[in-house]
C-alpha cells in the first residue's frame, strides 16, 4: 500500500508543477490544439496515443504505435477576429528497432508549428502617427522519442526550441 501512496503523491506533484509551468508559458501557439480531433477533444488527449497528433500530447505514448503517422495542418485561423492571421502544423513519426535497446520498441517524432498574425499598423503613442507595419509570429520545433521499457509501461522525452518574431520597428520613438 505505501508504494501506491508514494506513486500518487509523486504524480499528483508532478501534475501541480506542469500545470505551473504550462501557465507561465507565455507562448500563444501552445495552446491552439494542433488537430480537428484534439479541437474536438478539448484538448483531452494524453491517453489517446493513437495518431500523429500524440507527438505534443504524449511522447511516451507514441511507443504503442505501430506504423508510421504524420498529419499536416493549416488555417486561416480566427479570420473574423483578424483577418490575416494564419496557423499551420506538422507532426510525424516512426517506430524503429534499435539493437542497443536490447529489442525494446522505440518511436521517433518530430513536430513544428507556426502562428502569423499577419500584417499590423504600429502608432506613435504620442502623436498618433502610423509609423510603419509589422508581422509578429511564433513558432516551435520539437522532437519527441518514446521508449518501451516493458508490455506496458513507456517512458518519452520530449524537446522543443520556441520562436518568436515580434518585429521590434528599427527606427527609434522620438
Amino acid at each position: 500500500m505505501r508504494p501506491v501512496a508514494v506513486a500518487a503523491l509523486l504524480a499528483v506533484s508532478a501534475s501541480l508543477v506542469t500545470s505551473t509551468l504550462a501557465r507561465d508559458v507565455g507562448m500563444g501557439v501552445l495552446m491552439i490544439w494542433p488537430t480537428a480531433r484534439s479541437t474536438a477533444l478539448a484538448g483531452a488527449m494524453t491517453g489517446l496515443a493513437d495518431e500523429a497528433d500524440a507527438t505534443y500530447f504524449n511522447p511516451a505514448g507514441l511507443v504503442f504505435q505501430t506504423t508510421a503517422k504524420a498529419y499536416i495542418t493549416y488555417d486561416n485561423w480566427l479570420q473574423d477576429l483578424y483577418p490575416g492571421m494564419r496557423y499551420a502544423s506538422a507532426a510525424g513519426g516512426v517506430p524503429l528497432n534499435l539493437r542497443f535497446l536490447q529489442g525494446r520498441r522505440v518511436y521517433i517524432a518530430g513536430s513544428a508549428a507556426i502562428l502569423r498574425i499577419g500584417k499590423m499598423s504600429v502608432y506613435d503613442e504620442r502623436t498618433g502617427r502610423n509609423i510603419g507595419q509589422v508581422c509578429p509570429s511564433r513558432g516551435e520545433i520539437g522532437a519527441r522519442i518514446g521508449v518501451m521499457l516493458s508490455d506496458n509501461i513507456a517512458v518519452g522525452l520530449g524537446a522543443k526550441l520556441l520562436m518568436s518574431q515580434d518585429a521590434i520597428p528599427p527606427w527609434p520613438y522620438l
